[in-house]
């Protein structure tokens, strides 16, 4: 019968500051720090791509993240063990909200990077992406609209006819 080692050694590893769970590639203990290092390094803070002033995020973009965000409970991020970043921000500072996030409603991922073909709908002026380029309502409001140019068109037929 073979003889089992034992499994006591263990290795003597020594922790980079990349290697350590509670410190990320800087050095940096606070996530919102790394976060703004990173961003300053990299010099490409995306912001939101809206003539907003520095207004804060829009409120359809806070429901998604109270509802959507895995790291979010309770106004705190789990993942940083501090306040939500992204809750307090003009840009888009969280990379989990701007990568797992956002892109779950399209319009709004479309509108706040400003990546693809977004217009503004002239009904409810929601941002939304067209079918084709003629394209003027968002889809619930051009089922309305339809219904109501039909029975504009009915109504001056039947005064044509009648009247």
């Amino acid at each position: 019968m073979p003889k089992i080692e034992e499994a006591n050694h263990m290795p003597d590893y020594t922790l980079t500051p990349t290697d350590n769970p509670m410190r990320n590639a800087s050095g940096c203990k606070d996530m919102t720090a790394y976060l703004a290092i990173r961003n300053a390094n990299r010099n490409e803070t995306p912001t939101i791509n809206n003539d907003s002033g520095g207004k804060p995020m829009p409120k359809r973009a806070l429901a998604l993240l109270r509802t959507e965000c895995a790291n979010y409970y309770d106004g705190e991020c789990v993942m940083l063990d501090t306040k939500c970043p992204q809750c307090h921000s003009d840009s888009l500072i969280c990379s989990w909200f701007r990568d797992a996030v956002l892109p779950l409603d399209k319009a709004l991922h479309a509108e706040l990077t400003g990546i693809g073909n977004v217009q503004k709908c002239e009904s409810c002026q929601r941002p939304f992406k067209p079918i084709s380029n003629r394209a003027k309502y968002c889809e619930e409001c051009a089922v309305r609209e339809r219904k109501r140019r039909e029975a504009t068109r009915q109504r001056e037929r039947y005064a044509k006819i009648h009247g």
